[in-house]
């Protein structure tokens, strides 16, 4: 699914048939479901692993599906966002992305589902070479992110570490 929608290639001046080519059904582009998940600002401490490795606090957003059950197990997105935006980008600024998921969740299109929205910046750290920032945050992802998320929500990690990541892999996407 491409949850960018119309408005991306229109906004680009783009052709029709390209605006077409991406184009989100109404019935998911348009109002809301009536069951709207919700949006977690998460605070999480990590490293700075591509600098100086000291301490940073940072945060993600966290949207959790209408109905969202603590018992329960779901899937979970880590969806990052590209060079120049940040966590909020993808649900919070452009908040239509999240009217969508709402859509296609209670369709039953997808299962209910966590999606994060992280960022890899680092306070003011390579910002003449981003690539470093980049190419770190998998480590900020596995040592830090996973753990401060998937021992707080609900996914299908037993445990929030190395053995029930492995064991939940299945059930997680970046």
């Amino acid at each position: 699914l491409v949850f960018w929608g119309t408005r991306t290639a229109a906004a680009r001046g783009e052709s029709n048939a390209s605006a077409n080519l991406f184009a989100v059904p109404e019935i998911y582009d348009g109002t809301g479901s009536g069951q709207p998940g919700t949006l977690e600002q998460l605070e999480y401490e990590t490293k700075a692993y591509a600098t100086d490795l000291r301490t940073v606090t940072k945060t993600a957003w966290v949207y959790i599906p209408y109905g969202y059950d603590p018992d329960g197990q779901y899937n979970i997105l880590y969806l990052l966002h590209g060079t120049g935006d940040d966590e909020a980008y993808w649900l919070k600024k452009f908040s239509y992305n999240k009217t969508m998921v709402d859509n296609l969740i209670a369709r039953g299109v997808i299962d209910p589902l966590i999606i994060v929205t992280p960022t890899f910046y680092v306070e003011e750290d390579c910002m003449d070479s981003l690539d470093d920032l980049t190419y770190s945050f998998r480590d900020e992802l596995r040592n830090d992110l996973m753990p401060a998320v998937e021992s707080k929500y609900s996914t299908y990690a037993e445990t929030a570490d190395e053995s029930g990541f492995s064991g939940s892999r299945e059930h997680r996407a970046f």
